[in-house]
């Protein structure tokens, strides 16, 4: 039976010409798992918002949206960002506030929150703020609110966009659990969907606001693959490893490797370093008086010509040490030597711009830092990355979708010219194409500064970075080699390095096999 129905479905934002979706027409059943992939700007969070009514965006609607139960309490949203969703200041609040504002019975409500909790396994949280919490914990809190109503759906976009991998693995195991227990249907959009392949019955795929394929997970990747369109690594890296057979755990892959001979060439680095960039010695730092320390006695050297990586789970204090070493946040002891001027790109990149447009917002940055507009157009012909970026300089910050938004405030980064370039989760958001033409700008880059990635994307630190620091609970707990990072490390590591080890050891990446195919 067809949970949702989509009639030649059509949208136009308000103010825009052109369409974003164009002529949409498929149907979503009862407790199946649909992922909707694309590339960045094709249209992917606008389709998922059309489908609940209460975060539709403005503009002009053609065609229907069919939805067998009731949108208000049956159909779940997960935002791109776990912190636009909350609306209480504690955990137990956040999960009793719809269910309190459609009027259930208090003692029904007790009731479903004790059991959303366990079955979440976060009633370790109930009590806590959800200032105190790490991203992948708010991404938890945010689907036990959201299925406290048992709902028929829950949409998801890009719900591992800020997750480190332990994370990722905990919220593929609750949305499993809600699909095969609850009969809950998933409709997910991301550009990473390695980990929760098994449980995925469809994908749709989005070009232009067009669909070009919508089938079962095998028959759209193994398309995908044979038309060389770079969305297969949307899969992950098995696909490409495995000559275009869709290979969906660790296990499977293990198999593969043990039964067939795979050549690959050494990971190698390029670090050529230069004049000193930045010391930190010893620097302790806490955000009030009344909290515990977020960082402890980190000391680091980072020189021109290479690219530091920081890796830790959520909460780690990777965000935190980049304010600090960026100057934004001042430690309470310690003492850092910037000898070159430095830029942060946040997490959230929103933060970055404070105009109602990106080229008016890059132009009032020139204007206050005396930099010759010129450099926004030898930006933009000097990298691949940002080739067609000049579309977006018309339109608001805020009306971008994430990727957009990501290019648009590492283009602004780039323009400013600093020598110490912070980079907090800078391919979130990003499709495979863009991600591809982001590695080689940071390897382009890196010659004539220094480059600091704090990313969970395992791959592009392995690809991109000289060494890697790993952080726990504020401490700089290890600070090594990437080959030594990658292949040390059990969970905080490639797919394919876990596949390879003891089979074929020193494969990390899809590039030691010859490149993208």
């Amino acid at each position: 039976m067809a949970l949702f129905t989509i009639e030649n479905l059509s949208f136009k934002y308000e103010g825009e010409n052109d369409y974003t979706l164009h002529n949409l027409s498929f149907e979503i059943k009862e407790g199946e798992t649909l992922a909707v992939i694309g590339k960045t700007g094709s249209g992917k969070s606008t389709l998922l918002r059309l489908l609940k009514k209460s975060v539709t965006p403005k503009g002009e609607l053609l065609g229907k949206v069919i939805f067998s139960g009731n949108e208000i309490s049956e159909i779940g949203f997960v935002f791109q960002n776990p912190y636009d969703q909350s609306v209480c200041e504690t955990v137990y609040d956040e999960i009793c506030f719809c269910p309190q504002n459609l009027g259930i019975d208090p003692n029904e409500i007790r009731r479903r929150a004790a059991e959303v909790c366990s079955f979440f396994g976060i009633t370790c949280l109930v009590k806590k703020k959800l200032s105190e919490l790490s991203g992948g914990e708010i991404q938890l809190v945010n689907l036990a609110a959201v299925s406290v109503l048992s709902p028929k759906a829950i949409i998801l976009d890009e719900p591992y966009a800020q997750l480190d991998p332990i994370s990722c693995d905990k919220l593929s195991t609750a949305l499993k659990k809600l699909k095969n227990e609850l009969g809950t249907s998933i409709i997910i959009s991301s550009h990473s969907l390695y980990g929760f392949l098994q449980d995925i019955d469809r994908v749709l795929v989005l070009e232009n606001g067009r669909c070009t394929e919508f089938n079962n997970t095998e028959k759209v990747f193994s398309n995908l693959f044979e038309k060389k369109n770079l969305l297969y690594l949307v899969s992950g890296s098995f696909l490409p490893l495995c000559g275009g057979k869709l290979i969906k755990t660790v296990k499977d892959a293990r198999k593969y490797l043990s039964e067939n001979k795979v050549s690959f060439s050494p990971l190698t680095s390029t670090e050529t370093p230069g004049e000193t960039a930045l010391v930190a010695k010893n620097i302790y730092f806490k955000y009030n008086k009344k909290y515990d320390d977020a960082l402890f006695g980190i000391s680091l050297e980072i020189k021109k010509g290479t690219v530091l990586g920081l890796s830790g789970a959520n909460g780690s204090g990777k965000t935190t040490l980049m304010k600090v070493l960026a100057g934004i946040k001042k430690p309470y002891a310690g003492r850092i030597n910037s000898y070159l001027d430095s830029v942060y790109l946040p997490q959230d990149a929103r933060l970055t711009f404070v105009k109602d447009s990106v080229y008016e917002d890059i132009k009032f940055m020139c204007e206050m830092s005396e930099i010759d507009e010129s450099v926004i157009q030898m930006t933009l012909e000097k990298y691949p990355i940002f080739k067609d970026i000049d579309r977006l300089f018309s339109k608001h910050p805020y009306d971008l979708s994430g990727g957009e938004l990501q290019l648009s405030a590492l283009f602004k980064v780039l323009v400013s010219g600093k020598n110490i370039i912070f980079l907090d989760e800078p391919t979130k958001g990003l499709d495979p194409y863009s991600k591809i033409d982001f590695i080689k700008l940071i390897n382009d880059i890196k010659k004539d500064n220094a480059v600091v990635i704090s990313s969970h994307d395992t791959e592009l630190l392995t690809e991109v970075c000289d060494k890697v620091g790993m952080l726990f609970c504020g401490e700089l707990i290890s600070l090594e080699s990437v080959k030594d990072f990658v292949f040390k490390n059990s969970f905080f590591t490639t797919p394919l390095a876990r596949a390879s080890r003891g089979i074929c050891d020193g494969l990390a990446l899809l590039s030691q096999l010859g490149g993208i195919k």
